[in-house]
C-alpha cells in the first residue's frame, strides 16, 4: 500500500494516518483549497473507489486501537468530511465510502461508551455535537451521531 510505504508502519501507532488524508484534501476553507479539491474530484470513479478501499483497509487496523485522543478523533472526522466532498456527485464512489463511514460510526460509538464508563458523558456529548456540525453535509452521519447521543441503554 502506498500510504504505508510512504509513512512506514509508524502510521498505525500515531495520528499521522488521517493527517496524510487531510494533507491531500485540506480541510481549511479558501480559494486555493477549493481549487485543490476541484482538481482531485476529477479523478476517475475507479481511482476514487480504489483509494477509498485502501483507506478503509488501513483505517480498520487503526480504529481497532481505540485511540480516542482529540487529535485522532477530529482528524478522522475531518477526513470523512473531505472524502464526502471528494466523491460528491459520484454515486459509485459514494457507495464505496459507506464502509469507512460505518467504521467511523462504530469508532465514535465506542468512544461514547468509554466516555460514559469514565463519567465523561457531557464532554462526549459536546464532541459528538461538534462532529455532527463538521459532518453536516451528510444527513445520514448526522442522524447516526444524534442516535448515539440519545440511545437510552448507553445513557
Amino acid at each position: 500500500m502506498p500510504l504505508i510505504e510512504l509513512g512506514g508502519t509508524g502510521i498505525f501507532a500515531s495520528n499521522s494516518f488521517w493527517s496524510i488524508v487531510l494533507g491531500v484534501m485540506p480541510p481549511e476553507e479558501g480559494e486555493p483549497k477549493k481549487q485543490i479539491m476541484e482538481i482531485i474530484r476529477k479523478d476517475e470513479t475507479k481511482h476514487k473507489i480504489e483509494g477509498i478501499m485502501r483507506l478503509t483497509q488501513v483505517a480498520d487496523s487503526i480504529t481497532k486501537r481505540n485511540d480516542f485522543n482529540d487529535e485522532n478523533m477530529y482528524d478522522f472526522t475531518y477526513a470523512i468530511r473531505q472524502l464526502i466532498r471528494y466523491v460528491f456527485d459520484d454515486q459509485k464512489a459514494l457507495n464505496a465510502l459507506n464502509g469507512l463511514k460505518d467504521m467511523y460510526i462504530d469508532f465514535i460509538t465506542e468512544y461514547y461508551y468509554h466516555s460514559l464508563e469514565f463519567g465523561k458523558k457531557e464532554e462526549a456529548r459536546k464532541k459528538l455535537e461538534m462532529f455532527g456540525e463538521i459532518l453536516k453535509e451528510d444527513d445520514d452521519l448526522c442522524k447516526e451521531l444524534a442516535k448515539i447521543i440519545s440511545y437510552k441503554p448507553l445513557n
